[in-house]
């Protein structure tokens, strides 16, 4: 089937998916031009626990069930016609305007039994809702999954585990505030022969909105069935020098990696089997330098498993060079796009790690794969290692000249880097920071922030909206995280994916992290003291909630209609 997606003239083939996992605050000379050498690993090989006992599991789809889909989005009020795209079904809602863009609601995968409904978070907050207890929350997620038999039975057991809550506050133009709770998401935990159970093939959740009505649910899921293959375990030796192996080879050019003991789980990638494995994380860090990177891994527990758990790097598509213009005016080649034609601009920090490449090449293999060929074209323009002066002294020829802008780099509040972990800084609250979309065509509607923690939200700052005021002169909406995430945290690329079968932003953001197994054990089984929960947080402009990346006309500016902040918690 041709594709309705284009490139540029220099930019290569999308890149395979790739599953490993980096926090923001890496180290310098890690990966993507890497220094030379190996990092020295250091690693306590004290005793791990033994896989004897565990087994081999094949996985198996579950069956598809579009009459609960359908049922939801009748309940809901929500006029759908539905979008065929490979194995996947989109029901979109029937547009309530003309000019309107029919957003996609719920995604049916009928080969694999996967299926989404997004809560729609805008149409939720709409109507004050009065929010359940946490208890309550638990047990009325884990009744719909029962009363609705979403997951079969199994050798693993399921539990409504977690509550996370998404809130709102609205700003008006004279800084009048009001916040709102607006929904809960229930995560399910699972484990198998009472070992902690991670993966893609492991991801329930169950939204709620005013007084406990189920809004939307994500269930990416596998049966399991115990194989005949009987396991052959590796040594604690051998353990161990798996995890150097993998971690000299991902960490060409760093300085000291320290591992942190390893876990035994069970681990299944939405694959064909689930495994004994030995989850672990390793700490990244430089002589006199006080950020520290936090990697996260998994290596099996056994022999003969039969499928890789962790793939090897594919050959990937590396960004280009950035060269300063010194007037801040469109110079470069200006082009004429159809409407509706989003376009699409990836800038990733120099002098890093190469996991902050492969999440930018992810996010555009997502664009690619989720695309269908019934939609507007998605535009890929620039792909360049980043500089300060793309979004500042020239930032209308480089991050502002697209509509969809990602930034891959370090964060804290309001500030990215573009060079290492801690230089040629972009600072969002300065004076002398430029506004997004004021340009007519393609300019800046939507800022994807790829680092940790640099939109906080009301419980972080009082004064959050400080920068925002002069961001948004067309932008719609500033999306990103206000607590630590990790790189190449298997968001980008299903984020990207939901974007281009136009789901909303917002929706997307928040149900990739909910649903994202780099998370699974910091959320269930607690943490090593690190804390990365990857929460997200929204920025938009009053109305703009409700968009999809084709809404691609200039909004107000913030200051005319006020600024809306969405955040988990």
């Amino acid at each position: 089937m041709q594709t309705n997606i284009k490139s540029n003239p220099g930019i290569l083939a999308p890149p395979i998916l790739l599953g490993l996992i980096l926090c923001w605050q890496a180290e310098p000379g890690g990966g993507a031009q890497p220094g030379p050498g190996s990092p020295t690993i250091s690693i306590d090989r004290s005793p791990l626990e033994a896989p004897q006992g565990m087994g081999i599991y094949e996985t198996r789809a579950l069956k598809a069930r579009p009459e609960v889909l359908e049922s939801m989005m009748t309940v809901r009020g929500m006029p759908y016609h539905t979008t065929n795209k490979g194995t996947m079904l989109l029901y979109r809602e029937v547009a309530r305007e003309p000019a309107a863009a029919a957003i996609t609601r719920t995604i049916l995968d009928h080969e694999k039994g996967h299926m989404v409904m997004f809560p729609s978070a805008a149409l939720a907050a709409g109507v004050t809702p009065k929010l359940v207890t946490e208890p309550i929350a638990l047990k009325t997620a884990q009744e719909f999954v029962a009363r609705h038999t979403l997951i079969p039975q199994d050798a693993s057991q399921v539990t409504s585990h977690k509550m996370v809550t998404r809130s709102k506050m609205e700003l008006s133009p004279n800084r009048q505030a009001k916040t709102t709770e607006v929904m809960q998401t229930v995560l399910f935990q699972r484990t198998l022969d009472a070992r902690p159970m991670l993966g893609k093939g492991s991801q329930l959740s169950i939204n709620l909105g005013h007084a406990g009505q189920v809004l939307g649910l994500n269930r990416t899921w596998n049966q399991v069935v115990k194989s005949p293959l009987a396991p052959e375990y590796n040594s604690a030796t051998e353990v161990y020098d798996a995890i150097e192996r993998m971690l000299k080879d991902r960490f060409q050019g760093a300085r000291l990696v320290t591992v942190k003991k390893p876990h035994l789980v069970y681990y299944g990638d939405d694959a064909k089997y689930v495994v004994p494995a030995y989850f672990f994380t390793a700490v990244i860090s430089t002589p006199g330098v006080a950020q520290k990177a936090f990697f996260s891994g998994v290596v099996p527990a056994v022999k003969n498993a039969p499928e890789r758990l962790m793939p090897p790097r594919p050959q990937i598509e590396t960004p280009g060079v950035a060269r300063e213009l010194r007037q801040n005016a469109r110079t470069r080649a200006n082009f004429t796009l159809p409407p509706g034609d989003p376009t699409v601009g990836r800038y990733v920090v120099r002098e890093d790690s190469h996991d902050w490449v492969d999440d930018a090449n992810e996010f555009k293999a997502g664009l690619i794969a989720g695309h269908p060929g019934s939609f507007p074209p998605i535009t890929f323009g620039d792909y360049y290692w980043d500089q300060p002066f793309c979004w500042t002294t020239s930032a209308n020829s480089f991050a502002n000249k697209w509509n969809v802008a990602l930034m891959e780099g370090h964060g804290n509040t309001w500030l990215f880097t573009t060079r290492q972990n801690a230089y040629d800084i972009v600072n969002l609250n300065a004076g002398s920071q430029p506004g997004y979309g004021q340009l007519g065509g393609s300019s800046m509607r939507f800022l994807i922030l790829k680092g940790c923690a640099i939109i906080p939200g009301p419980p972080d700052r009082s004064d959050w909206d400080a920068p925002w005021w002069r961001i948004f002169k067309g932008l719609r909406q500033a999306v990103g995280f206000r607590t630590e995430m990790y790189i190449d945290d298997d968001i980008s690329g299903q984020f990207g994916h939901w974007l281009a079968q136009n789901c909303q932003v917002i929706d997307s953001l928040f149900c990739a992290a909910d649903n994202c197994s780099s998370y699974q054990w910091e959320r269930f089984w607690g943490s090593w003291g690190d804390e990365i929960y990857g929460y997200g947080c929204a920025v938009t402009i009053p109305g703009a909630e409700h968009d999809g990346i084709y809404s691609i006309g200039a909004a107000p500016p913030a200051t005319s209609v006020g600024l809306n902040i969405w955040w988990e918690h």
